[in-house]
């Protein structure tokens, strides 16, 4: 095959496309730095693998993921809920009513529920759930609390 002819294939959509479908995730970020045609292509493949996080409780406010979130419409997302911040959660669901439609895969990671009221972190999670028709896989975590074990073991 001709060189040029190689060179050309590269820079058929069609062709880059196919190629970039049986990339992983690690792959096809530098796939993306090849031209702004293999930026283009790969994207929607690597929305499908990347994971979107977010921190509930810390220093950062989940709200600025949130407002640039239709910039990105990640299909795997993160929540981390560190400690009961309600004004956060309340922006995290608000995420999840405005796009929740694109998300195929949740993971919500509690990190101490000492730290927050069951009733609270019910209508949470209810509301997050109403609000991802497409959602394929839900993943909870809720360690014990690290402080019980403490008590327990005293």
């Amino acid at each position: 095959m001709d060189q040029g002819v190689s060179v050309i294939a590269l820079r058929v959509p069609l062709i880059v496309n196919r190629i970039l479908s049986f990339l992983g995730l690690e792959e096809l970020k530098t796939a993306r730095r090849v031209n702004s045609l293999w930026k283009i292509e790969a994207q929607s493949y690597f929305l499908q693998l990347a994971v979107g996080v977010i921190k509930v409780g810390e220093d950062d406010s989940p709200s600025l993921y949130v407002d640039q979130y239709h910039k990105y419409l990640h299909q795997n997302i993160k929540v981390r809920i560190i400690n009961n911040v309600e004004e956060q959660k309340s922006i995290v669901s608000t995420l999840f009513s405005n796009h929740g439609e694109h998300i195929r895969s949740l993971q919500l990671m509690f990190e101490c529920p000492c730290n927050m009221t069951l009733l609270s972190d019910c209508t949470f999670l209810n509301g997050t759930l109403a609000s991802v028709p497409h959602l394929k896989e839900l993943t909870l975590s809720i360690p014990k609390c690290h402080m019980h074990n403490e008590q327990e073991t005293n």
